[in-house]
């Protein structure tokens, strides 16, 4: 079995937390923090209970104690009010901590939140252009992240089925790498060590470093 821990919030993340990553066992070293803006005007009409520094703090104590964690976060573009500088500000912010990856969500009015009546709603195209620009840091950060461990051995299981592209069996390493290897159907639900040659298409490319009966 193997826990991957996601949304939790940067005052969250405890030393304890911290230190049931590090020994390792079913809880792996990945994290996804939704922190959803990096800005301190942006956080503080979303009602966060954090500042950017404060997350920053935490995200990077984290990073400290295990440098090979995937960190992933949410990010939401074109909250009402958001400015040209305060949005580069947000990407600086993420950019700078070095996140594995990110999930953008273009901001859409909802009934339920007063947002919309205390700030001004931006433009429709600016939304979706911020979006764009945050998503082209994503797979920016997701590459960097991914190909420090090309030549290294992962241990993956494999849950996914096959590609449909390459038909290769896909599967997710402990740090929460996509990886697609070749290997035979009976490795299904299984862990297994890989070691990864290069990539396929989105995901990392692997052989398996042992077989096992």
């Amino acid at each position: 079995m193997r826990v991957w821990i996601s949304s939790v919030d940067p005052p969250e993340l405890t030393p304890r937390l911290i230190d049931l990553l590090a020994e390792g066992g079913v809880f792996c070293p990945h994290l996804h923090v939704p922190i959803q803006a990096g800005n301190d005007a942006v956080l503080d009409r979303m009602g966060r209970k954090y500042t950017a520094s404060e997350a920053a703090d935490a995200l990077l104590s984290v990073r400290e104690r295990l440098p090979d964690v995937s960190l992933g976060t949410d990010l939401i573009t074109g909250f009402p009010g958001e400015t040209d500088d305060e949005f580069a500000s947000g990407i600086d912010f993420v950019q700078r901590i070095g996140f594995s990856y990110l999930h953008v969500f273009p901001y859409s009015r909802r009934s339920s939140t007063s947002a919309a009546k205390r700030w001004k709603e931006l433009p429709d195209a600016v939304v979706h252009e911020r979006a764009r620009s945050a998503r082209r840091v994503d797979r920016d950060l997701r590459r960097t992240y991914e190909d420090r461990f090309i030549g290294a051995t992962a241990s993956v299981l494999f849950e996914d089925g096959r590609d449909a592209k390459t038909g290769l069996l896909k599967g997710y390493s402990d740090n929460y790498l996509p990886i697609a290897c070749d290997a035979d159907d009976r490795f299904t639900g299984r862990i297994v060590p890989v070691r990864i040659t290069g990539r396929a298409g989105k995901r990392l490319r692997g052989q398996l470093a042992a077989r096992r009966t």
